[in-house]
């Protein structure tokens, strides 16, 4: 069971691995080219400018970052200035990083960047085991959905929003695999 899933995995891994070698080995830009192909810019729509920003920011507070909810706050000129790059009006909507990792470190630093991959280390690595054992579809849904989530992290902020209904199928799973899991615990303890 699995085998299929595993040879596309292997395939893939493969395939990203001939692509990183022959981007460090020739003179080519995988990354530009891709960008052209699909038509966008090089900023990614401003983000790498944000980006840029909010690596200046950890550095200045790299370990505890400036705080919860610290950042965006109307007030705040550094935040106001990362605004304005992308965003006319200054002062109306909410904004974030674009990348959910950025947002930790700035928030919380290095300190809470490290607890927040450990959560999601252990989220993703339920779901996995818990495909593995069981080997049931709505279960590799879940493991997919995770990395989907986690791979999408990279240019939304979307992890923090209240009632994200991507956090909500992503959590639903792992409780679902903890759920799955007890009953084999419990029958353990009795024999």
């Amino acid at each position: 069971r699995g085998l299929r899933l595993l040879l596309v995995s292997g395939g893939l891994l493969v395939l990203c691995g001939g692509l990183l070698t022959y981007a460090s080995t020739r003179d080519a830009d995988p990354y530009q080219a891709a960008l052209e192909v699909l038509n966008k810019d090089s900023t990614l729509t401003g983000r790498t400018l944000i980006w840029e920003r909010a690596s200046d920011v950890v550095e200045a507070r790299p370990v505890l970052g400036v705080g919860a909810d610290g950042f965006w706050r109307p007030g705040v000129g550094t935040a106001r200035q990362i605004k304005s790059l992308v965003v006319a009006d200054d002062d109306s909507a909410a904004f974030a990083f674009h990348n959910a990792y950025f947002e930790v470190v700035v928030h919380i630093g290095h300190i809470g960047l490290v607890v927040f991959l450990l959560v999601m280390g252990w989220a993703l690595h339920r779901l996995i085991r818990h495909w593995w054992h069981r080997q049931r579809a709505i279960d590799g849904f879940f493991v997919i959905m995770a990395a989907l989530i986690l791979c999408r992290a990279l240019t939304e902020s979307e992890l923090f929003v209240n009632m994200s209904m991507s956090m909500i199928v992503l959590w639903t799973g792992v409780f679902l695999a903890l759920r799955g899991d007890e009953p084999a615990r419990s029958g353990a303890r009795k024999g």
